[in-house]
């Protein structure tokens, strides 16, 4: 569909397919659904979405900061540079299927969200929320996690690798086979009391024997 009314005039059941949409604001959409659209530079700060589908839909440099999804359907929703910070997806529909690259998403919220095999690719997530997230076989290549709360969450196969400012603990997550980077191990081991050669000095005899009264 090629319309000239702006999209958050559209009523509810419209369907707009493959179109692109520059440097728009959008406030409010409700009950539409997006099918192969992209949004360029466009503004949806404090935006308010109620129902709305959006499949196959690419948003790039795109300002989403505080949007509220209002239990909108996101199927391959792609975000590129964009802001998203203190975005809530826990507030979409159920099994989203998200792609993340180079985006800032401080404070951003996914507790409770199925986000396996999620990319999130050099994406600025500074105190963000995942408590009972699955985030089985998800990958945080080169993202940026300081901050972040990861509290019972399933992981088996999630790529930290390369991830930096990761901290999370064990006991509180099913952590078996998630790839966690060495500076994170250094963390982990740490956190447990333990110190790690070739970065922590060992305890002097003195203080060794001290240690054992």
């Amino acid at each position: 569909m090629s319309t000239e009314v702006p999209l958050s005039r559209l009523p509810p059941g419209t369907l707009v397919e493959e179109q692109t949409f520059v440097d728009e604001d959008i406030v409010h959409l409700a009950g539409i659904e997006l099918f192969n659209c992209r949004f360029e530079g466009c503004r949806l700060t404090d935006a308010r979405l109620s129902k709305v589908v959006l499949e196959r839909c690419e948003f790039v440099s795109c300002d989403l900061t505080k949007l509220l999804w209002g239990s909108s359907s996101l199927r391959g929703v792609r975000f590129v540079d964009c802001k998203l910070l203190g975005v809530n997806f826990a507030g979409a529909a159920d099994n989203p299927e998200l792609g993340f690259e180079g985006c800032l998403m401080r404070y951003s919220v996914f507790d409770g969200v199925n986000l396996r095999g999620v990319h999130f690719n050099n994406c600025h997530m500074h105190d963000a929320s995942f408590v009972e997230c699955e985030l089985s076989d998800a990958d945080f290549g080169g993202s940026d996690l300081e901050g972040a709360v990861l509290r019972n969450c399933r992981m088996a196969g999630a790529d930290f690798s390369t991830a930096t400012g990761l901290f999370f603990e064990p006991a509180q997550n099913r952590a078996r086979d998630a790839y966690i980077s060495p500076e994170t191990a250094i963390q982990l081991a740490r956190a447990a009391g333990l110190r790690v050669a070739g970065t922590d000095q060992p305890l002097s005899a003195t203080a060794a024997k001290r240690k054992k009264r």
